[in-house]
């Protein structure tokens, strides 16, 4: 007998009640995201709006960043909570199951939606397949009876509308309203560039102290290994405006003295070759050597030529490039000039060798100072660096005004000086030329700068200090009692010690950043030694 294969109107009619009974959960459960959608979107747009509320009164008080960025971060983070709450609702999962239990509740279903479920996964028992079917066809009905809009209806949070008003008012009013560190950021962001163009002026600087033919060897290597430090300084990240004006500074300091080094070196070592120019037919120049008055030998040597017959020449030219040979590590420039001289005599060429003679005579006669020396080139390209570090995120007026040209100090205050003339010139500041110079009837005198400490002061000297017979004498005593309360010695005498206090003063940043290229400038220009 063949079995009937129709399909059993009973398990049918199970199935489709199980189907009804899932696509009430799925229901339900879509409507509940929507109802908590309207009640934490509010909550989590207030979050997010509290934490920029944070946001901006810190950066009242540090300056953290801009107010664009402050902006831009103020509406991520309120985008931030309410996707956060948003994406919170509808990602988090939620089974059947656990549906089932809650709509159970929420809607006085007593279990019947739970009951279907376990059953129909197996996780209890069924007495029989009719009470298991009755029960499933009892709780599809009773879902079916259910109005998830009546008993789930759509309601906002307004108390957390409100909080996220306010944060929003609070916001604004904080973005709106002046910033005190928004110009302390911008100072930053100045100085910042400040320091990159420095930085790229440091390299570039290297580069060129690498190819420069005028620097000896030992003087490019101590060149080379000051900008790299300053470099690796500047390198650095977070740097601030008086580290990097430091890190200039120090270099620029550093320069100076291997310029007075280099300085000494080479005239004692130009002194020592007096012999080697007297051989050359330079006797004249040799003499003035041993004197050590370079300039008197440097034009010698560019009149050397007079002194010279035709036969002479060639002996000449050998000295001269021997002599070129020993000076090479000493003087390239010069040693340079003696070469194209030697060559210019062999030629019989005394034109062009006088014009070479020239040339070194110049560089000879420079040799008694500092100002000729190549180093001295790049210390004064760090010291304007300084310069420009230290005016980098400063305001332009008010407060401290621009120097003008020639000395005269702007309106406003202190000035930074601009312009020609630096804004200092030593001889306005102390009345007297700071280095030896015309006395008003023509002849010589020894300058003299204001000293009081060598007026009878504690711990000072007593000296008596011939003063102008047209004016009231100084007086025996006390500084205080003196009727002028004046005296000047000469400043060669006093110098060390002020120039001493300056360099500490630097050191310590009593002076403010704008005005120490000044000061340094100034203080170099009465040093005695040069």
């Amino acid at each position: 007998m063949a079995q009937d294969a129709r399909p059993n109107p009973g398990m049918m009619t199970d199935a489709a009640d199980l189907r009804r009974i899932h696509a009430a959960l799925e229901t339900w459960g879509t409507r509940l995201r929507l109802q908590q959608s309207a009640v934490w979107l509010p909550r989590g747009l207030a979050i997010g709006l509290a934490v920029a509320v944070l946001a901006a009164v810190a950066a009242r008080i540090w300056p953290l960043m801009p107010r664009p960025r402050l902006i831009l971060l103020a509406g991520l983070l309120a985008l931030a909570g309410a996707l956060g709450a948003l994406l919170t609702v509808w990602v988090w999962p939620r089974t059947r199951l656990e549906l089932a239990r809650r709509f159970d509740r929420a809607f006085g279903l007593r279990e019947r939606l739970t009951t279907a479920l376990e059953i129909a996964e197996g996780m209890i028992p069924a007495e029989s397949p009719v009470l298991a079917a009755a029960q499933r066809r009892d709780a599809a009905q009773a879902a079916d009876r259910v109005d998830p809009r009546r008993l789930m209806p759509l309601r906002t949070d307004g108390r957390s509308w409100a909080l996220a008003g306010a944060a929003l008012l609070l916001v604004a009013a904080a973005l709106i309203y002046p910033n005190p560190q928004d110009d302390v950021l911008a100072e930053r962001v100045e100085v910042e560039q400040a320091i990159a163009e420095q930085l790229e002026m440091l390299e570039a600087l290297r580069e060129e102290a690498i190819e420069d033919p005028a620097l000896a060897e030992d003087q490019r290597t101590e060149l080379v290994e000051t900008l790299d430090e300053a470099i690796e300084t500047l390198s650095q990240r977070d740097l601030t405006r008086e580290e990097a004006f430091a890190a200039l500074n120090a270099a620029e300091r550093e320069l100076q003295d291997l310029t007075r080094e280099y300085a000494e070196a080479r005239r004692e070592a130009l002194q020592g070759r007096a012999e080697q120019f007297e051989r050359a037919g330079a006797g004249e120049a040799a003499q003035r050597l041993q004197e050590g008055d370079f300039q008197s030998a440097g034009e010698a040597l560019a009149e050397m030529l007079d002194n010279l017959s035709d036969e002479q020449m060639a002996g000449a030219a050998d000295e001269l490039d021997r002599l070129a040979d020993e000076l090479e590590d000493i003087d390239p420039e010069l040693a340079e000039a003696l070469r194209e001289a030697a060559e210019a005599l062999r030629r019989g060429d005394r034109g062009a060798a006088r014009e070479a003679l020239e040339q070194a005579g110049e560089r000879l006669a420079g040799a008694g100072g500092q100002g000729d020396s190549p180093l001295s080139e790049y210390a004064e390209r760090l010291r304007q660096s300084q310069q420009e570090m230290a005016q980098a995120g400063q305001p332009g007026q008010g407060g401290m005004g621009q120097a003008q040209p020639g000395g005269q100090q702007g309106q406003g205050g202190t000035g930074q000086g601009q312009g020609e003339g630096d804004g200092l010139d030593p001889g306005q500041l102390t009345g007297d030329t700071p280095r030896g110079g015309g006395a008003p009837d023509g002849g010589e005198r020894e300058a003299e700068i204001y000293a009081p400490q060598r007026i009878g002061g504690e711990g000072g000297e007593q000296m008596d200090i011939p003063g102008d017979p047209d004016s009231v004498p100084v007086q025996e005593g006390e500084f205080a009692d003196n009727p002028t309360g004046e005296s000047t010695v000469p400043y060669s005498e006093v110098y060390g010690d002020y120039s001493e206090s300056v360099n500490e003063a630097l050191d310590t940043g009593r002076i403010p950043l704008g005005m120490r290229g000044l000061v340094q400038k100034y203080f170099s220009r009465l040093d005695p030694g040069e």
